[in-house]
C-alpha cells in the first residue's frame, strides 16, 4: 500500500497505519503537472547528506587553484579548474532537475543513488594539484575520467527508464526525455574520448617523450613547478597531457550550449503545445536547491578561514574576523535580495532568464571558491612569518600542505574572484525582472518622466565600487589591507542593495498615497454632487406634490414611496389620470404640474440609484476588492495580467498587457469586455473560471486586429469576490530559433 507515502517512505499524516514496507522497485512518478500549484516538497534528508560531498569538491578545487602559481601554469590551472568544476556541477544539476520533476519511493532507486554518489565521491577524491593531474603517468586524471563517465552512464540509464516506465503525462515525458538523451550523448562521447586519451597517457612506455613528471615533495620556498618539472614540461603552456581535462572542459561548455538551444527549440511553438514537449519542474524546489548549493560554496570560504593553524598575531585575527564578516555579508547579499518563491523568480518568469540564472549560479560558485581560498593563502603567509619569528613547530594535518604563492598572484586572484562574485550577484538580480525593468536600470526615471538622480547616484556608486575592486591589486598586496578592503566592498554593495529596496518602497508608498488621496478627493466630490442633486430633486418633488394635492383632478399618486415604478408606468398613469380629469373638470394648470411632478419623480429615482451605486463603489468592501486586484496585477511581471469580473468586464491590466496587445494605455482596456482580447470566450466569459488552474494555448486579438498565440492560466482572486485574474504569455517570448 503506497498511498499516503512521501518520497522518504514515511506517511505524510499522523496516525497508526500498520506495517507498510517499501517495494523493491516502483517506477518514477511525475512530481509537477502543468497548471498545478507550486508546492515545495518535503525536505529530503538524502539531498542534504549527499550535498556534503560537494563541500569536499570545493575544498579540493581550492587546493588545485593554489597550485597554479605562475604564468606558465595559470592557463593550465584555469582549464583544469573549469573542467573539474563543470563536470561535477553537471552531475549535481542533473540530479537536482530529475528530482524536481519526478519522485521515487523504493529501495532500487535508493541503492541507485548510493552507487551514483560512489562515482561522484571517486571523482572528487581525485581532484588534486595541477602537478599531479597534468602528469600523464599519474592516475589522478584517468580515475577522474572513469568516475565522470560512470556517473554519466548512470544518468543516461535513468533517462532510458523514464522513457520506458515513467508515470505521468506520457507525451511530455517521452518528448522531454528523448530530447535530454539527445544532448547527453555528445557529452558522454567527450567523456569517453577523455578517458581513452588518459588511459593511453598512463600506459605509454616510460621512454616516450613527455614522460612521467616527478612528484617530489615541494619546498615551501619554491613553486610547485620546480626546475625539474619545468624542464620536463618545456616552455609550452599546453601539451598532450592536458588533453583529457581539456576535453572535459569542452564537454561542460557543449552541455550548456545544447541544453539552451534544444529547450528553446522545444518551446518555439513549432512542435505543438509546449505542455507536450516539457515536463515542468517544481520551481520552488529548484530555487531551494540552488540556494543550498550556494551555501555550500560560501562554506568553502568559511573552511578556508577556520581550518588553518592559529597564530597569536594581530594580522591573523584581522584576516579571520573580517574574512568571516565578509562571507556573512555575501550570504546576506545573495539571499536577502532575491525572491524566495516561484512568483517573481527568474526560473518561473521566462526560460531564457531561468537559463541565465543557472549560468550565473555557476559563475558565482567558481568565484566563491577562488575568493574563499585566498583567505587560506593569506593566513598561511601570516603563519609562515609567525613560525619564522617564534620557531613554532606545531602542524595541523587538515590545514597542512599547500604551496607558496606570490603576493601579486594572490592579490590578483582575490580581486578577480571578488569582482566576478559582485558582478554575478548583480546580474542574477537583473534576471528576476529583466535589464530594462530592474531596480537600477528600469527605475532611474520617476513616474513623471524626470530623471531620478538618487537612483543614478546609486548606479554610479556601484560602478565605482566594481572599478575599485578590479584595481585594488595594483594599490596594495598586503593580506590585511586586502581583507579589510574586501569586507568594506561587500558591505558597501549590500548597503546599496538595502538602500535601493527601501528607497523604491518608500517612493512607491508615497505615489500610492498620492494616488489614493487624489482618487478619494474625486470620489468625494462626485458623491457630494450626487447627494446634492438627490436632495434638491426630492425637495422639489415634495413641494410640487403637495401643491398638486390642492388642485382638483391632480395626480395624487406621485408619492416617493413607490420608487420602483418606471418612467413609462408613471407616464401611463399620468395619461390615464389626465383623461379622467378631462372628462369631468379639466384644468390645464393641474395637468402641467402633474407632468412636472412625474418627471421629477423619475429624476429622483435615477439620482437615488446613482447615489446608492456610488456608495457601493466607495464602500470598505469595494476598497478591499480593489486592493486585492492591485496585488495580483504586477507591473514588473513578464506575463500580461488581466483582472476581470465573472461578467467579463476588464477591471485592471498591467503594463505588459498594454504592451503585448498594442494599446497605448491601460485605460483603453479597463471597462471593456474581455471578448475584445479572448477569441475563444466570445459571448461566454464564464469560461475563464471554468478552466481555472489549467494552462491553455489560445488565440488573442491585438489592438490592430492581428492575432497571436498565447499560453493563459486563470484563477480566482483571493479577497475579490467574483473576480478572476488571467496570466497571458505570448509564445513569441519563449520562441527559440
Amino acid at each position: 500500500d503506497m498511498e499516503g507515502l512521501d518520497e522518504d517512505g514515511h506517511f505524510a499524516g499522523d496516525g497508526d497505519h500498520g506495517e507498510v514496507s517499501l517495494p523493491f522497485y516502483a517506477p518514477p512518478v511525475q512530481r509537477q503537472r502543468w497548471g498545478e500549484d507550486q508546492v515545495l516538497p518535503h525536505v529530503n534528508w538524502g539531498d542534504l547528506f549527499f550535498d556534503l560531498f560537494y563541500v569536499g569538491m570545493a575544498y579540493n578545487l581550492g587546493v588545485m587553484l593554489t597550485s597554479a602559481v605562475d604564468d606558465l601554469t595559470f592557463l593550465r590551472g584555469f582549464i583544469y579548474f573549469v573542467a573539474c568544476f563543470g563536470t561535477l556541477w553537471t552531475s549535481w544539476e542533473n540530479i537536482m532537475f530529475y528530482e524536481s520533476r519526478y519522485t521515487t519511493v523504493d529501495y532500487f532507486h535508493r541503492m541507485f543513488e548510493v552507487v551514483r554518489f560512489m562515482f561522484v565521491s571517486l571523482a572528487i577524491v581525485h581532484v588534486g594539484s595541477i602537478e599531479n593531474m597534468s602528469d600523464g603517468k599519474s592516475s589522478e586524471t584517468m580515475v577522474f575520467c572513469i568516475a565522470a563517465l560512470g556517473e554519466g552512464l548512470m544518468y543516461l540509464g535513468q533517462r532510458v527508464e523514464l522513457l520506458l516506465r515513467g508515470q505521468g503525462d506520457r507525451d511530455a515525458i517521452t518528448n522531454h526525455t528523448k530530447r535530454m538523451i539527445k544532448y547527453t550523448i555528445p557529452t558522454l562521447l567527450l567523456y569517453t574520448a577523455a578517458l581513452a586519451v588518459s588511459i593511453w597517457l598512463y600506459t605509454r612506455p616510460e621512454d616516450e617523450p613527455h614522460g612521467r613528471l616527478l612528484a617530489d615533495p615541494v619546498d615551501d620556498k619554491s613553486s610547485n613547478y620546480n626546475s625539474d618539472y619545468n624542464s620536463d614540461y618545456g616552455s609550452s603552456a599546453w601539451r598532450i597531457d592536458d588533453l583529457p581535462l581539456t576535453l572535459m572542459a569542452v564537454a561542460w561548455i557543449q552541455n550548456i550550449v545544447c541544453t539552451y538551444f534544444l529547450e528553446l527549440r522545444a518551446t518555439n511553438g513549432k512542435h505543438g503545445d509546449v505542455r507536450t514537449q516539457l515536463v515542468p519542474s517544481n520551481i520552488d524546489y529548484v530555487i531551494h536547491r540552488y540556494g543550498e548549493w550556494c551555501l555550500l560554496m560560501i562554506g568553502e570560504g568559511i573552511l578556508s578561514l577556520v581550518i588553518v593553524e592559529t597564530a597569536e598575531t594581530a594580522d591573523y585575527y584581522i584576516i579571520t574576523t573580517f574574512g568571516t564578516l565578509t562571507m556573512i555579508f555575501i550570504q546576506i547579499l545573495k539571499f536577502e535580495s532575491e525572491p524566495s518563491h516561484a512568483e517573481g523568480h527568474a526560473l518561473w518568469k521566462d526560460i531564457r532568464n531561468g537559463k541565465f540564472y543557472s549560468y550565473l549560479v555557476q559563475i558565482l560558485s567558481m568565484s566563491l571558491i577562488v575568493f574563499g581560498v585566498m583567505y587560506k593563502v593569506f593566513l598561511k603567509k601570516v603563519l609562515k612569518s609567525y613560525k619564522a619569528e617564534t620557531s613554532y613547530a606545531a602542524h595541523r594535518f587538515l590545514a597542512g600542505g599547500g604551496s607558496y604563492m606570490s603576493d601579486e598572484t594572490s592579490a590578483a586572484l582575490f580581486c578577480g574572484g571578488l569582482t566576478a562574485l559582485l558582478l554575478s550577484l548583480e546580474l542574477m538580480n537583473l534576471t528576476h525582472s529583466g535589464v530594462m525593468k530592474s531596480d537600477l536600470l528600469g527605475r532611474i526615471t520617476k513616474e513623471s518622466g524626470d530623471v531620478d538622480w538618487t537612483m543614478v547616484t546609486v548606479m554610479i556608486l556601484k560602478i565605482c565600487i566594481v572599478i575599485f575592486t578590479v584595481t585594488l591589486q595594483y594599490w596594495t598586496t598586503d593580506p590585511d589591507a586586502m581583507t579589510l578592503c574586501g569586507c568594506a566592498i561587500v558591505f558597501a554593495m549590500a548597503s546599496t542593495r538595502v538602500f535601493v529596496h527601501y528607497y523604491l518602497h518608500k517612493r512607491s508608498v508615497l505615489l500610492q498615497l498620492t494616488d489614493n488621496l487624489t482618487s478619494t478627493a474625486k470620489k468625494a466630490a462626485e458623491t457630494l454632487r450626487t447627494e446634492n442633486l438627490t436632495s434638491t430633486a426630492k425637495r422639489a418633488a415634495e413641494t410640487l406634490s403637495s401643491s398638486a394635492k390642492t388642485v382638483p383632478g391632480a395626480v395624487l399618486s406621485l408619492s416617493l414611496s413607490e420608487p420602483k415604478r418606471s418612467v413609462g408606468e408613471n407616464d401611463a398613469k399620468l395619461n390615464s389620470t389626465e383623461k379622467k380629469d378631462s372628462e369631468s373638470k379639466p384644468s390645464g394648470k393641474s395637468s402641467q404640474q402633474g407632468a412636472l411632478a412625474s418627471s421629477l419623480a423619475s429624476l429622483v429615482k435615477r439620482a437615488s440609484d446613482q447615489a446608492d451605486s456610488s456608495q457601493d463603489l466607495y464602500s470598505p468592501a469595494a476598497h478591499k476588492q480593489k486592493e486585492a486586484i492591485q496585488r495580483v496585477v504586477d507591473d514588473h511581471s513578464f506575463d500580461a495580467i488581466i483582472a476581470s469580473n465573472k461578467a467579463g468586464t476588464i477591471l485592471n491590466v498591467n503594463k505588459q498587457a498594454v504592451k503585448d496587445f498594442g494599446y497605448k494605455s491601460g485605460s483603453d482596456l479597463v471597462g471593456k469586455k474581455v471578448t475584445i482580447l479572448f477569441q475563444h470566450i466570445d459571448g461566454s466569459p464564464e469560461k475563464l473560471t471554468e478552466n481555472e488552474g489549467k494552462q491553455l494555448v489560445e488565440t488573442f486579438t491585438m489592438e490592430n486586429g492581428t492575432s497571436m498565440k498565447c499560453i493563459i492560466a486563470s484563477k480566482s482572486i483571493a479577497g475579490a469576490q467574483d473576480c478572476v485574474v488571467t496570466y497571458v504569455r505570448s509564445l513569441e517570448t519563449i520562441q527559440g530559433l
